[in-house]
């Protein structure tokens, strides 16, 4: 949710108001090749390995 009273621009044009709710696809995100490898298995620390780099 945004809660800047003026609202918040992104990619420089696209103005999002204050009290608009922004929804990823946090599934689709963490299981594409491109950004993680394996993604369909386990890892416990994959985020914690990625964040030292």
């Amino acid at each position: 949710m945004v809660f800047n009273p003026k609202g918040i621009t992104i990619l420089s044009a696209v103005h999002i108001p204050k009290g608009a709710i922004i929804c990823l696809p946090s599934y689709s995100i963490v299981r594409d090749q491109d950004l993680y490898s394996d993604p369909d298995s386990f890892k416990s620390f994959r985020y914690v390995e990625r964040r030292r780099h």
